[in-house]
């Protein structure tokens, strides 16, 4: 009897590869602006109620501006890894997969995403330098660990 390849997986082709990335793409950002939409939604419409003790339940507006920077924060560091895994997987096919433009990209929406939470986080009494300062903070933050994440894919091959 003789045995077949059959079984086997097959090698992706670069179409194959392409559309994976995408789609991937694709429902990663919506999730993103999806949630983030949503919350600054409901934060601008509960808004009136911001001198409360409590915002939500026994929720404080500001920790909704932390909780959704984090988030946020999360989901950025998801999109780049995703993005760095499609690219190898396109490289050893010739694709040219996540480039520098959308790493940009990326950086500067969740940058802004985590500055307008920290908007929402401050009390209003901050001065407007505490504030230009904390927004700052959380985009280097931003940025220190997607560093930090590439530096650790570099160390065990994962990153292209």
């Amino acid at each position: 009897m003789a045995s077949s390849d059959d079984s086997s997986p097959k090698e992706p082709t670069v179409a194959e590869i392409t559309k994976a990335y995408e789609d991937g793409k694709d429902r990663r950002y919506k999730l993103l602006f999806a949630v983030n939409g949503g919350d600054f939604t409901v934060v601008k419409w509960l808004a009136g109620e911001r001198n409360a003790p409590t915002f939500l339940g026994s929720l404080e507006l500001w920790q909704i501006g932390v909780g959704m920077a984090l988030f946020t924060l999360a989901m950025v560091a998801d999109i780049d890894a995703f993005g760095l895994k499609m690219r190898k997987n396109g490289k050893q096919k010739g694709e040219k997969l996540y480039a520098r433009m959308g790493v940009i990209v990326l950086l500067s929406i969740g940058s802004l995403i985590v500055a307008g939470w920290v908007l929402v986080a401050v009390p209003h009494d901050w001065k407007p330098w505490d504030l230009l300062l904390a927004t700052l903070a959380i985009a280097a933050h931003c940025l220190l660990v997607l560093v930090v994440l590439r530096r650790l894919g570099d160390a065990t091959g994962e990153a292209p």
